[in-house]
């Protein structure tokens, strides 16, 4: 059996204030791969994580410490 590494290209995106997020704009299908409509949650959440919206719940997502795209560990 043979092991193959695979690299994938994702979408990051910013909102209109330059800030990191999730998804740009729906209608134009700008969505992060990882991003799970059902809750507003990511594939790498971690057990109830779900994404959380800037200005008061009615900005863009803030995408989560461990998201491999822009997670803090991220440069």
């Amino acid at each position: 059996m043979t092991t193959l590494k695979k690299i994938i290209s994702v979408d990051a995106y910013l909102d209109k204030d330059g800030q990191e997020t999730c998804v740009c704009s729906f209608k134009r299908n700008e969505i992060c791969i990882f991003y799970m409509l059902l809750n507003e949650s990511c594939v790498f959440a971690i057990d109830s994580d779900v994404l959380e919206r800037r200005d008061d719940g009615l900005g863009s997502l803030i995408p989560l410490n461990n998201c491999p795209i822009w997670g803090e560990n991220n440069d």
